[in-house]
């Protein structure tokens, strides 16, 4: 069905077609983070309130689209700490793929991989982008760890950048900031704000650039 069609519909027909929307939306999106944090068919199943087949054709087609978080998570560097007989802790790097059991691993390649990340002291991720050591609790999560970390490490380059030549900042919430600005002074401020993302990008030089987005108002209903 087309946009055309759907604004052509009688309006029941439309709140129809919305709310089934919204309910396909709302299993897509339990699907994505149960599934990026090792969910399996039965767990999305009950956590979507749907059927265990359709768990599972949910987990399928999710891994057949997003194939290369898996490939990306064994790519990344881990440092693993254990102890040594004598009670001294070390370290070894591996290497993402050496500690997430991979679709083709035999039974005896997956419970291996499981037993040596459960023996680690603590796992630590390397932020190809931050230069970074970040916690990671399992092997699991190296995807979103990397994610939000990257994330967060670009937003807050960001505010340093744009802090630096006007140090002002009156709110500052997940991915959005709130700025206080003199009427008149929209353009001068949007344009700081433009030309700092634009450092950001130029120093990092990540395969994509970033971009933002400038609302003004008077009350934080009218810029959110």
């Amino acid at each position: 069905m087309t946009l055309e069609e759907m604004v052509d519909l009688p309006p029941d027909k439309q709140k129809s077609l919305f709310e089934r929307i919204n309910q396909e939306r709302q299993k897509g999106k339990i699907c994505n983070y149960a599934s990026v944090y090792g969910a399996g068919g039965a767990k999305i199943g009950e956590a979507a309130g749907i059927s265990t087949e359709e768990g599972f054709d949910l987990h399928k087609a999710y891994w057949d689209v997003n194939w290369s978080v898996k490939e990306l998570s064994g790519d990344q560097t881990i440092k693993y700490f254990y102890k040594l007989p004598n009670g001294d802790t070390t370290f070894k790097i591996y290497k993402g793929s050496d500690l997430i059991p991979g679709d083709t691993d035999s039974k005896k390649e997956r419970r291996a991989k499981y037993n040596l990340a459960n023996k680690a002291e603590s796992l630590w991720l390397l932020n190809p982008v931050s230069k970074l050591w970040y916690s990671l609790r399992y092997p699991k999560d190296i995807f979103s760890t990397l994610n939000q970390g990257t994330g967060v490490y670009c937003f807050d380059l960001w505010i340093k950048k744009f802090t630096e030549k006007r140090p002002q900042l009156t709110g500052q919430m997940h991915d959005e900031v709130i700025l206080t600005v003199k009427k008149g002074y929209r353009e001068q401020c949007e344009k700081l704000l433009r030309e700092s993302i634009a450092e950001v990008n130029e120093e990092l030089n990540l395969n994509r650039e970033l971009d933002i987005d400038c609302q003004f108002g008077n009350s934080y209903s009218e810029i959110h």
